[in-house]
């Protein structure tokens, strides 16, 4: 796991949709995480902002 803060517009949600909010850019911490299955199978890697998964990625074969 690696971890990394990013600026991102401050958002609220309104009927289901993002809706950028009035104000400067805050600081969201960022961890990705890259699960090895092994050397038959694909990696998977995630992306994690405030508790939930931003990004999924499928990587290649994995290592011992």
């Amino acid at each position: 796991m690696t971890s990394r803060s990013v600026l991102r517009p401050p958002v609220v949600w309104r009927y289901g949709r993002q809706v950028r909010a009035a104000g400067g850019d805050i600081e969201v911490r960022v961890e990705t995480w890259v699960y090895n299955f092994g050397p038959d199978r694909l990696m998977q890697q995630l992306d994690v902002e405030d508790g939930r998964v931003t990004k999924m990625e499928t990587l290649g074969y994995g290592h011992r």
